[in-house]
């Protein structure tokens, strides 16, 4: 999986938009423990690039280590 971290984003990405999309959703569930969200509140803190094939996710807490 392509991920790339900052300290306050993560950024999924893929070929094409599906691509992507299933990247943040397979994080999601290996994650969604740790991330105390569930999948709507996850999907609310994404945001799709102009491209299409960025999805980046701004959390309203701090990232950890995953």
């Amino acid at each position: 999986m392509t991920l790339v971290t900052s300290e306050r984003t993560l950024k999924f990405i893929g070929k094409n938009r599906f691509d992507a999309k299933r990247k943040a959703l397979r994080f999601w569930y290996t994650h969604r423990d740790t991330l105390h969200e569930n999948m709507q509140e996850f999907a609310k803190n994404c945001t799709l690039s102009a491209d299409q094939k960025i999805i980046t996710y701004r959390p309203h807490h701090p990232v950890r280590d995953f």
